[in-house]
């Protein structure tokens, strides 16, 4: 692993530290075949793609990597307590566009947890995340400025993550590409996106919004029918926390039906609502 100190203060200063290795390129390969036969059963659903990191073998095996696990402690102090993830699909020109993963309508503290973005196939840099250094640190007085200006309807609402349309060229976004097995960490209120889309204001329009959400929804059915061919990126997002962060209990309702749960990874205290995996 890279000397912790040296990644402590990256992680302090850019507001995100990677691309490092978890897993080999075989590991992650047997990962992205296994989720992605759960996922076509149920045509690439968001309930499929939701906390699938510890029902299916080869993705806990992923999620519990060594050198992950090990990472995340030297950029993180608390305890850690893997309590939700998120499977990412992507196209080159499709994806999520510029926010931060402050889920305040989840956690008590929606800064006081981070994440690991783990690629099970190829991320080019035409298909990729990108984030912006240093923006974990600003202000929203500072966020807009730059101009990155929040989108109203998506603060405090659905998983409190806020949403932000780019209306500047500057700061240039820093692209990260991954093979697979490769993962990054970042911190929730560094600003990042798969999609640039500079200059889009049709998020804040509700009828073009839904319009979008739609369109999203049947591309999804016919991956999951075998009409198209699957998304050629596959990634997982995994978030942990310290179990003192009182989560809310709307975080664990949608890892119903699966067997699955929060995680405990590395800490000396298993609450009651988590599985210790060790």
């Amino acid at each position: 692993m890279t000397d912790p100190q040296m990644l402590a203060r990256d992680f302090a200063k850019h507001g995100f530290v990677g691309p490092l290795r978890a897993i080999s390129e075989a590991e992650a390969a047997s990962a992205a075949e296994e989720l992605r036969a759960e996922l076509r059963d149920d045509n690439y659903s968001a309930h499929a793609r939701r906390n699938r990191h510890f029902d299916l073998p080869s993705v806990r095996k992923a999620a519990t990597a060594e050198a992950l696990i090990e990472t995340v402690r030297a950029v993180y102090s608390g305890q850690l307590l893997l309590w939700r993830s998120h499977v990412f699909t992507g196209r080159p020109g499709r994806g999520l566009g510029w926010h931060s993963d402050r889920f305040t309508t989840l956690l008590a503290d929606a800064e006081d947890h981070l994440t690991a973005h783990l690629a099970l196939t190829d991320a080019p840099a035409d298909n990729c995340m990108k984030v912006i250094p240093g923006s974990h640190l600003w202000s929203e007085e500072k966020r807009q400025t730059a101009g990155f200006h929040l989108i109203e309807k998506t603060a405090g609402t659905g998983y409190g993550t806020p949403y932000y349309q780019r209306m500047s060229d500057t700061p240039a976004p820093h692209a990260i590409p991954l093979k697979p097995g490769e993962f990054f960490l970042f911190h929730p209120a560094t600003l990042h996106a798969s999609v640039d889309r500079l200059g889009d204001n049709s998020n804040r329009n509700p009828f073009v919004s839904f319009a979008k959400r739609t369109a999203k929804s049947v591309v999804s059915r016919f991956e999951g029918k075998g009409l198209i061919a699957d998304p050629p990126r596959l990634a997982i997002g995994l978030r942990f926390c310290d179990p003192r962060n009182t989560i809310a209990r709307e975080a664990f309702d949608e890892m119903s039906g699966r067997g699955t749960s929060p995680v405990m990874v590395a800490g000396s205290t298993c609450p009651e609502f988590a599985v210790d995996w060790r």
